[in-house]
C-alpha cells in the first residue's frame, strides 16, 4: 500500500465525498497537515481544503 510505502500516520480509502470533506476538516481542526490524493471529479472539493507542506 502506498501509505504504507510513503510510512503515514493514517490512510483512508474508499469513503465517500461528503465523508472525505469530515476527514479533512477534522484532522486540520486538530492542527495537523493533510495530504489528500484524488482520483475523480467528485475529489475537487477536498482538493481544495488540503494541502502539501
Amino acid at each position: 500500500m502506498l501509505g504504507e510505502e510513503l510510512q503515514m500516520n493514517q490512510v483512508y480509502a474508499e469513503v465517500t465525498p461528503d465523508s472525505k470533506s469530515a476527514i479533512v476538516e477534522r484532522i486540520k481542526a486538530s492542527g495537523r497537515k493533510v495530504m489528500f490524493v484524488g482520483d475523480g471529479v467528485n475529489d475537487a472539493p477536498v482538493l481544495t481544503m488540503a494541502y502539501v507542506v
